[in-house]
């Protein structure tokens, strides 16, 4: 299914435009994550100006509306399928883009490198998934490949349990510090967002529209 619609987006001019659009999307989102996150977890400055690079996301977004709602106009009857799958996975791209200003607001707040405390080891670890996750997604995305798409899916789960194990941990345990123990539950729960809506733009490669943000039955 997902590579009639590749095709369909690499055929007709706008839609080209379109998906390269979310493809140069999910490219930035990718790096304003390992920045942010990279930075909260060595508690060094963020370099990367976010928050505009936020804004592009945004517009991107917009764009990639503008031209899908164009090429519907033209066309009324073709390329439906591809075009709302889609504009539905802008919106996953675009709240990457959300958290990872969250992130860079923990960054600021917290200003020193991740202890080793058993939960943040966790997080260290699960940030690396969810990179990994990114690669699994983009792949995926830009070549049709079903087969990452479904690893990526599956990789979320991991990613989901160990956020939530870390929450239980932080509220079960008597932390000390409390600035970490807030950081770690706040960054515990961007992630598990993160990997949540690269799990969504997955199952748009993996599923049919129906069922995008969900497992296959």
């Amino acid at each position: 299914m997902f590579k009639e619609i590749l095709s369909f987006w690499t055929r007709d001019d706008l839609l080209k435009e379109a998906y390269d659009e979310a493809n140069q999307m999910l490219e930035t989102v990718r790096d304003m994550f390992v920045t942010v996150s990279g930075s909260l977890l060595s508690g060094q400055k963020v370099e990367m100006d976010i928050h505009k690079r936020d804004k592009q996301v945004n517009e991107m977004e917009r764009q990639v509306r503008r031209k899908v709602l164009e090429h519907l106009s033209i066309n009324p009857k073709q390329d439906v399928a591809a075009s709302l799958v889609l504009t539905s996975v802008v919106i996953d791209i675009e709240r990457i883009g959300d958290y990872s200003k969250n992130v860079k607001e923990l960054v600021d707040l917290y200003q020193q490198e991740f202890a080793d405390v058993q939960y943040m080891l966790d997080l260290r670890q699960m940030t690396r998934s969810v990179e990994d996750i990114f690669s699994l997604v983009a792949e995926s995305f830009k070549n049709g490949d079903v087969e990452k798409a479904r690893l990526a899916i599956g990789s979320h789960q991991a990613v989901k349990n160990c956020c939530d194990s870390v929450i239980e941990h932080v509220f079960r345990e008597q932390e000390s510090d409390t600035k970490r123990a807030v950081v770690g539950v706040l960054y515990a729960r961007y992630l598990k967002r993160v990997s949540a809506h690269l799990k969504n733009i997955a199952t748009g490669v993996a599923n049919p529209f129906d069922m995008i943000g969900y497992r296959e039955k």
